[in-house]
């Protein structure tokens, strides 16, 4: 995602890999070094998810903390700013002084960032564990700095320094706060990418174990994904190449919808099958907010498009 995005997009909810089934290599002819050598791949494969789902879960905390907002970080940042501290007095502070960034937020995504870390992931996550690295480094003194500009705006102490405190601290703290944003959209583009490259592994075994219908709710999940990922500011809707890939997106999430609904009307199993219609009526909802869009400009039902992806994703059970 951009450094300049003006919507909030919790994308990375999606990005949560399953280690793909395997078949145990022990039952398998041919014992000996093969077999150990089986147990070692899918281990290491495993062990590659659970950082990946880490780092996902990181991610998904700092997005929390604009969710409902159009905002997003970049936003909340210009709001932190736009306060002025260099100029602000105590006597104006009372209602104006403002950390704006989330504290409890940081804190969670910091300690799931941390345990992704810890865990090995091999050639395959090098490139993501770099980016962590960076975002963490950063961010732990950025909380810091945080928590001790909360308690001094909480106490009031600056009725005694006049902000002195909060001046000294301001273009630190500003710097950090912007790295944090440019660490994050870097974050957001690795776990994307590596979200991109499973999709055939998910759809493959999906498709092995005759979930058939599954395969529909992903193909359309993932087509959901790409579309929200095209917009990044209000005018974007107003880009006619851009709306082009925006209608052959939402044709594709149509179409898995339309199969969806097809293969449980045909079900005669007696079973409720509720995630499975619950996955057709969010895409048919994701659809009507976008076209409500198209129709009369309304971007505000950008949000209801990402609420109800948020709503399809939490069904996933891949």
């Amino acid at each position: 995602m951009s450094a300049g995005k003006v919507w909030v997009m919790v994308v990375a909810a999606a990005m949560t890999l399953v280690a793909c089934d395997k078949t145990d290599p022990r039952t398998d002819a041919g014992a000996g070094a093969g077999e150990s050598a089986g147990v070692e791949t899918v281990d290491a494969e495993q062990r590659s998810v659970e950082k990946v789902n880490a780092y996902t879960k990181g991610y998904n905390d700092m997005a929390g903390m604009f969710y409902g907002s159009t905002k997003g970080l970049d936003g909340l940042l210009e709001d932190y700013k736009a306060q002025d501290i260099a100029g602000m007095t105590s006597a104006n502070a009372d209602t104006r002084l403002v950390v704006y960034l989330n504290t409890s937020m940081l804190r969670n995504s910091l300690g799931n960032l941390k345990k992704g870390l810890a865990l090995s992931g091999g050639a395959d996550t090098a490139k993501v564990d770099q980016v962590v690295e960076k975002m963490v480094a950063n961010g732990e003194v950025l909380f810091k700095q945080a928590t001790d500009l909360d308690g001094y705006i909480d106490s009031k102490k600056y009725l005694e320094d006049n902000l002195a405190k909060a001046k000294a601290m301001d273009a630190e703290f500003t710097r950090r706060w912007a790295q944090l944003n440019g660490d994050f959209d870097a974050l957001s583009d690795e776990l994307d990418a590596i979200e991109r490259a499973n999709r055939t592994k998910v759809l493959a075994r999906l498709q092995a174990d005759g979930q058939t219908t599954w395969v529909d709710i992903k193909k359309g999940t993932y087509a959901a994904n790409d579309l929200l990922a095209l917009f990044d500011k209000a005018s974007d809707f107003e880009d006619a190449g851009k709306m082009k890939q925006a209608d052959a997106l939402a044709k594709q999430v149509e179409d898995s919808a339309t199969r969806i609904k097809a293969q449980l009307d045909a079900k005669t199993d007696g079973e409720q099958h509720g995630e499975e219609m619950g996955a057709y009526d969010d895409m048919m909802s994701l659809l009507g907010a976008y076209r409500q869009i198209k129709a009369g400009g309304d971007t505000g039902q950008f949000d209801e498009m990402v609420r109800q992806y948020n709503e399809l994703i939490d069904r996933d059970r891949s």
